[in-house]
């Protein structure tokens, strides 16, 4: 099994060397809180890629006029740690066990994630781990002439966009304040992080309560806000619930991609006007699931995230399986939940 390497260089040469297969990408899956949906319009931006359906590692929204299963090298899965074979990503978050997991989980081939790369693992270098969201990825990766220049720290509303997402303006204010420094200047130089990294970063809140307040006034979208950030689904005992009603769900993400795009003067994105819900079932331990990391490539898994020093979150497919194909058959693990609903107003076909 392919084991990816932990190169490092400018944002460039780690994009060219990680992330060929962005140019077979026609869809966007993402996630569905502020930070998926930055980088979400902000690749729209770039590359034009519509945005097919949202995934809260729950439950997975997709076009009704989108044919299933998904042709998987066409989809790029934003902000989300998939670990279904085929399945490509562009995420942040750490998504091994123990080091070794990377030469084993196929899908992790073509994830190009800051923690997976640079081996960032529950049980190793875990404290050091990448400590802002995929929004600062991917503008880094992107790099300098596609995009402008870092914000000017006195810009609060474009400063706070940049430490929004993921919550990085709360670390860089405790223990965490020197690996947050570290990244924004150094593992990453040149980043949207940098100019108020390098200077004062206890300014990094009151940007990022501006951007809020900015972002609330332009979508109207009042509810789904925690610690200065969007999320459509809060977490509980029994995995993600919706912060807004279901009928409300296609508006709540419209407004806030339309305020997102408008405050950035990028292309506007059109998303869809209802979806299809298909529900996997999330599970949480201080173990990693069984069978783990095989059990990725045996399609008994979609997604994992280690959520602490000591917490895994993981979901296993239930009816996530007629929207993922399978590149071979073997039986499952774990608990299939079957359910599947309609969100919003039907439409005849998609929108770019």
């Amino acid at each position: 099994m392919y084991r990816p390497d932990y190169y490092w260089g400018t944002g460039v040469q780690v994009r060219e060397a990680r992330w060929g297969w962005r140019r077979d990408i026609r869809f966007q899956v993402v996630n569905p809180d502020i930070d998926g949906l930055l980088t979400a319009c902000l690749l729209h931006q770039l590359k034009g890629w519509p945005i097919i359906g949202f995934y809260d590692t729950q439950r997975l929204l997709i076009d009704p006029a989108h044919p299933l299963p998904l042709t998987m090298p066409e989809v790029i899965w934003v902000d989300i740690d998939m670990c279904w074979p085929g399945a490509r990503s562009l995420s942040q978050h750490v998504v091994l066990d123990s080091p070794a997991d990377a030469s084993v989980v196929s899908a992790y081939a073509e994830t190009v994630n800051p923690s997976l790369l640079r081996g960032h693992a529950r049980r190793a270098h875990y404290r050091e781990k990448y400590p802002f969201g995929t929004f600062q990825w991917a503008w880094w990766l992107i790099g300098p002439g596609a995009l402008p220049a870092a914000p000017a720290v006195d810009d609060a509303v474009m400063t706070g966009l940049a430490w929004m997402p993921d919550g990085g303006f709360q670390s860089v204010e405790g223990v965490w304040r020197e690996n947050c420094v570290l990244w924004a200047t150094q593992h990453m130089p040149g980043s949207i992080l940098a100019p108020l990294a390098g200077t004062d970063p206890s300014l990094a809140r009151a940007a990022v309560v501006a951007a809020e307040r900015e972002l609330r006034r332009l979508s109207g979208v009042d509810r789904g806000w925690r610690n200065h950030q969007f999320t459509l689904t809060h977490g509980s005992r029994t995995g993600p619930e919706f912060n807004v009603p279901l009928n409300e769900v296609p508006d709540t993400l419209q407004a806030l991609c339309s305020a997102i795009t408008e405050i950035y003067g990028w292309r506007t994105v059109s998303l869809p006007r209802s979806y299809d819900a298909h529900e996997g079932a999330w599970l949480t331990g201080q173990e990693p699931p069984p069978g783990w990391p095989k059990s990725a490539n045996h399609h008994e898994v979609a997604s994992l995230a280690v959520t602490g020093g000591r917490q895994f979150c993981w979901t296993t497919p239930g009816d996530l399986r007629v929207v993922l194909p399978e590149l071979s058959h073997a039986p499952s693990l774990g608990t299939d939940v079957n359910s599947a609903g309609t969100l919003g107003a039907q439409r005849p076909q998609p929108q770019d």
